[in-house]
């Protein structure tokens, strides 16, 4: 099982971090060693042969990249000796321009995890399931069993038409004026078994207002989805996560 990769979440209240990260990616033989360590570990030398490089200089641009955060660097035992090994560390990088205006004006954020078995009510139709990290909740293809009672250990599910509604606290909220409110999920088109070419409608509404209708173009199932659980691997369940209508 693989370990999980790290988001880096940067703002322009964090310049420093910010700065390391841009330095990281302005150049392009960084770039080319990212590209390869997604692809495998490999040492200091392995990635100055492999680039045309000194090693003096690939040590150089191994230690931007360390200190950006973008990769981890163990040091290991070889035949000449002690060897630094590097792996890539992060998954995606996520810039929010505005966090530090909302810091400087004193306002408050909130945030809550929704886990996505938590659903207030739902209406399931056509191929369907709801897994868990051992194993299916329920029986495949039954709508019933999304009202398992133990879904809240979910970490995926599917179906074909219908809906998931999900209701957030928002005591925290009433002591001031809501300013902003924004979802992250996952989602992608349900398939018998995958279709890449499978577009389908997802639809999210909030307080019974439509806040948006995406055509999703396929059922990408062949890949992991970026925040799929290593579990989906050992029980063979195609890598997406709660595709169908959804209402919030």
């Amino acid at each position: 099982m693989k370990a999980s990769k790290k988001r880096i979440t940067l703002d322009l209240s964090n310049l420093q971090q910010t700065a390391l990260v841009g330095k990281a990616l302005s150049s392009e033989v960084r770039l080319e060693m990212l590209k390869l360590l997604i692809e495998r570990s490999a040492n200091i030398s392995e990635m100055a042969a492999e680039f045309g490089l000194p090693q003096s200089s690939a040590a150089l641009h191994v230690k931007v990249l360390e200190e950006a955060g973008m990769i981890s660097v163990i040091e290991q035992p070889g035949v000449r000796g002690a060897q630094k090994v590097c792996g890539i560390s992060f998954e995606d990088i996520y810039l929010n321009a505005f966090r530090h205006k909302t810091e400087q004006e004193g306002s408050k954020v909130f945030k809550f995890a929704m886990p996505i078995g938590n659903y207030f009510d739902c209406e399931v139709n056509g191929n369907c399931g709801i897994i868990s990290e051992k194993g299916y909740l329920g029986v495949e293809d039954f709508p019933s069993s999304f009202y398992w009672q133990n879904r809240g250990e979910a970490q995926l599910l599917w179906f074909n038409t219908g809906y998931v509604e999900y209701r957030f606290p928002t005591h925290l909220m009433k002591s001031g004026q809501t300013q902003e409110v924004s979802f992250s999920f996952e989602i992608c088109s349900e398939a018998p078994g995958y279709q890449n070419e499978w577009p389908s409608d997802i639809t999210v509404w909030v307080n019974g207002l439509e806040a948006a209708t995406m055509t999703l173009p396929g059922d990408f199932g062949g890949r992991r989805g970026r925040l799929n659980p290593d579990a989906v691997r050992h029980v063979q369940i195609h890598p997406h996560q709660f595709p169908g209508m959804l209402r919030g």
